[in-house]
């Protein structure tokens, strides 16, 4: 029956990605889980064709090392549409750092927020997806609705109950971040997480969750200057959406009206749509936009006391909690409680956060600290905890993971622009290209698409 309703469903959800993968020199040697034709495992929900490389191994490895470098310009909602992956390589060994074997059988939450390194999670996501470890849903990751948690929930029990043997699978990765899931979380998504651990544990199948949380200084800051400071620097319009008179002179004016924005977005029922809005009213005067005053901050929208007891109640549940100025620590326990195989990564963002030393934490003004640290009170107390949790993981770790810790944080390499940690990633199995580069589904007669057309989809953003 549950199998019946699934296959019912499971077609608009395949609609909507409209993916197709490419295999390419498959061996029996390969770690890629593969059935006797050849293809990925059944419980993958992309459809799967042989495809043949026709270039030399060194030419293959030189456009697969190349695949992150096309600029992004696509629309997220479009993705799925546009985009599908080939492969390129075979499947290199995994990383020396990795301690946990790849599981049968699990499903990874992990709650991504503002400014706190989720798009580093994202690529790191999406390397074991193009190794063809895991499965990432859904495709696009903004617009994440109810449908889509129901879908993932009936493929996930669906595909576990339908296990027979030693038969891998599923693995499935979801990033929840904050559209429907951001009220949802706590009310519906971490419930429903205890009930599928009930129903697929007897399938050999594990259910993790994971947070990471940022200082609240430096996540104001990269928030302020990734999605306030271009508004206030734009001419007021009457509107009020955008303009200093709506969003403020500056990080502090703003500031002062936004509070814990971190916390906020885990509850999901603090106003967490309107973070980004403007805090001022604006009127139209004489022919000029002025500011009518501020936007009042309802009871609704702030946290109370509580408030952040759920918040840390929640907190003290999930799986593996990091802090991003410790992220190897993070990232290295969660490789060790899921089983993840490639860990090696470049930081996103990098370039973008750096190019001021202005704004970097140690030389930020004395008031621009001041009036964060006041706005951001439950944000810094979350903050203490996540850190204390994490501080815990790994001492239960042991002298063995802080060795490894120790050793993952010393293999560092610069290959031009790119900064690795954990060493440099083996080429991807898979590589994203546009769909309308294929013929029919299939690769061109000559091989491989061109180096150019690899692209790099936009819901990496």
């Amino acid at each position: 029956m549950l199998r019946n309703i699934y296959q019912a469903r499971a077609l608009n959800f395949m609609q909507m990605l409209s993916f197709v993968v490419l295999l390419a020199g498959l061996s029996a040697a390969d770690t890629l889980p593969a059935s006797s034709d050849n293809r990925l495992p059944k419980w993958h929900p992309r459809s799967f064709r042989k495809a043949n490389d026709s270039r030399s191994a060194a030419e293959s490895a030189k456009v697969a090392a190349s695949v992150f470098d096309v600029a992004d310009v696509e629309n997220p909602q479009a993705v799925a549409e546009k985009h599908t992956f080939v492969s390129a390589t075979n499947v290199l060994p995994s990383s020396g750092f990795v301690k946990t074997p790849l599981p049968q059988c699990h499903l990874h939450v992990f709650r991504h927020i503002s400014k706190a390194a989720g798009t580093t999670m994202r690529f790191i996501f999406d390397k074991q997806v193009v190794m063809g470890d895991w499965e990432f849903l859904p495709l696009c990751h903004y617009g994440f609705n109810q449908q889509a948690w129901e879908d993932v929930k009936l493929r996930f029990t669906t595909a576990a109950s339908g296990r027979s043997g030693g038969e891998a699978g599923p693995r499935i990765l979801v990033e929840i971040r904050n559209d429907w899931s951001a009220s949802s979380f706590l009310q519906k998504i971490v419930p429903d997480l205890e009930i599928l651990r009930q129903e697929t544990e007897a399938f050999g199948c594990s259910i993790t969750t994971s947070f990471l949380m940022r200082d609240p200084i430096p996540q104001y800051v990269s928030f302020y200057r990734y999605y306030i400071e271009k508004l206030q620097k734009a001419p007021d319009v009457s509107s009020g959406s955008r303009g200093p008179a709506a969003f403020g002179e500056d990080i502090i004016e703003w500031a002062a009206h936004i509070p814990d924005i971190q916390v906020r977005e885990v509850l999901g029922d603090k106003c967490t749509s309107q973070i980004r809005d403007a805090p001022f009213k604006v009127q139209q005067e004489g022919g000029r936009v002025t500011r009518a005053g501020a936007k009042l901050i309802g009871s609704q929208c702030q946290v109370s006391e509580n408030d952040y007891e759920q918040f840390a109640s929640a907190l003290r549940k999930i799986d593996v909690v990091g802090t991003t100025d410790q992220f190897d620590a993070f990232w290295l326990k969660l490789s060790d409680v899921v089983g993840f195989q490639h860990l090696e990564y470049v930081a996103s963002n990098q370039a973008k956060e750096s190019s001021s030393s202005q704004w970097k934490k140690p030389n930020l003004a004395a008031d621009i600290m001041q009036a964060i640290n006041r706005t951001a009170i439950y944000d810094t107390e979350g903050y203490a905890l996540a850190s204390q949790l994490q501080a815990t993981q790994i001492e239960e770790g042991g002298a063995d993971f802080q060795t490894r810790l120790d050793a993952y944080l010393g293999k560092k390499e610069a290959r031009g622009s790119k900064k690795y940690r954990g060493g440099v990633p083996p080429p991807s199995k898979y590589k994203w290209v546009a769909k309308d580069k294929l013929n029919g589904g299939n690769l061109p007669a000559n091989g491989f698409p061109s180096q150019e057309e690899y692209v790099q989809p936009a819901f990496y953003t």
